[in-house]
Formats: structure tokens, sequence, C-alpha cells
């Protein structure tokens, strides 16, 4: 098993050192060969956590860090290490339940998308989700058009500030991680993959900058509210601008431009 730590000090030494009683194959690797990652700090867990590795999360005040983390994060008690409940014993045990589960490649990955709608020029295009694959859907739907997608709020509206930067639309998910984007947020009540309806504020913030939106969402419209609102509300304007409001296209973004711009 290797183990990659990003940011090396004495607490993941130690614990390194005591985590190889457990399991005498364990060695430090780089974060891509890593099956185990070991960090100190929730940013930093932010910005590296990836659905194919496991991760421990070390916390010198356990009871303040957010429980509701992605089952591939295992959040251990920095100050009660040896402890069978948070200690080396069961990170052990929960890296072997979480390997033990069936990690099937999603299937859109494999899936032919079929025909993409056919727009009637090339557009600037600005794309928000948080999931890499539904960003790698759009370089395939999306042929020909000049996209920049981007996997956060905080990163569009960095984009959308930018003197000279212009976009003829922008399509967004609707469910996304919280991030920085308003500084007064507190982020340590989050779990790192809990999400926050951020296409209204996305929808907002373009808007008002003279752009017309599509928020797309994929969520299930039996179980989710936001998707079950959209089923009433197609469209509407907002600043101005059209916005599309689209539950049943899946992340078909050519689909979404297509409506959006071309009607």
């Amino acid at each position: 098993m290797k183990i990659h730590i990003p940011t090396p000090n004495s607490l993941t030494n130690a614990f390194t050192q005591t985590f190889r009683l457990f399991d005498d194959q364990s060695e430090v690797g780089s974060l891509n060969e890593a099956d185990v990652v070991l960090t100190t700090s929730l940013d930093e867990l932010r910005r590296i956590h990836r659905d194919d590795k496991f991760f421990g999360l070390f916390a010198h005040r356990f009871s303040d860090v957010c429980k509701r983390q992605p089952e591939n994060v295992y959040i251990l008690d920095a100050t009660n290490l040896m402890n069978g409940e948070h200690g080396a014993v069961a990170f052990k045990r929960a890296i072997e339940k979480w390997q033990a589960k069936d990690k099937a490649v999603s299937a859109r990955r494999s899936e032919e998308v079929g025909p993409v709608a056919e727009l009637s020029r090339s557009y600037t295009v600005l794309i928000v989700d948080d999931s890499h694959e539904n960003l790698e859907l759009a370089m395939r739907v999306l042929p020909g058009q000049q996209i920049c997608p981007v996997s956060s709020m905080e990163q569009a509206v960095r984009l959308l500030r930018m003197e000279g930067k212009t976009f003829d639309a922008v399509l967004t998910d609707m469910h996304m991680p919280p991030d920085k984007t308003y500084r007064s947020l507190n982020l340590d009540i989050y779990g790192i993959k809990e999400t926050v309806p951020y296409g209204f504020a996305m929808m907002l913030e373009a808007t008002r900058r003279g752009i017309p939106v599509a928020i797309v969402t994929d969520a299930n419209y039996h179980m989710d509210w936001v998707s079950a609102m959209f089923s009433n509300i197609k469209d509407a304007t907002v600043n101005g601008q059209k916005v599309l409001f689209l539950n049943n296209i899946g992340k078909r973004w050519d689909i979404a431009l297509k409506r959006l711009m071309e009607p």
C-alpha cells in the first residue's frame, strides 16, 4: 500500500511509522501512485481530494470537524492515535472496507453520447461543474465551441471579473461544494463533498454582467426539491438576460447551449 503525504510533519511521519506495524507493505509515493493520502489540513483535503484515493484527515480538535465527509475520507483523532476507535488499526479497517467495495467506472464515460446538437456559430462559453467527468463530457459534445471549463464557483467568478474576458453564455451545474467565493462562509461546517445550490448564485453573478445562463442539473426531481422546482420553471428573465432551468437532459451541455442561444 502506497501512502502519500502532501505536507509531511512530525505527526504524519510518526503515524506512518505506526501504520507500518499493521501494513508492512506501505510505502510513501506520489499522489498519482498512492493508495492512501494523509493530510492535516481541511483546506488541503478540499484541494487534492479525488474519488480514487483513500484519505486520512488528522484533526487536532476531533469534535469540531464536520463528520459528513465522503466515504473515502477518514477522520483521525490526532490526540489519540493509538485508540482502537480512531487510530491506526481502525484506519486500516476503514481502508480495507472501502477498497472491498465495487468501484465500477461510471457508465457515462463509456457510453456513446449520440449525435450532438448542431449550432449555427461558435460561442465562447463558461461551463461550471464540480465533476471532472461532466467537464470532460462538455469537451466531447461541444466541438468547435470555445469553452472554458471550471470546477468551482470561485474559479468562475474570478473569470467573470477578469478585465477583457467575455462570454456569450454560462452553463452551470446547480449543486456544487461550497468554496471561498463568499469569504464570510465557514467551510469547516461542511463535508468536502457536501453541496449547496450555487447555481442560483452563479445565475445572478452572470446575468448582472449581461450574460445569459442555463442551469443544468441531473439531480432526481423526485428526490431533490430544486430539481422538482425546475419542472415548473423552464425559463425566466433575470437582470434582463434569459435563464433556462433544465433537469431532464442529463449533462448534455450541447442541448443546453442550443436551447439557450438558438431556440
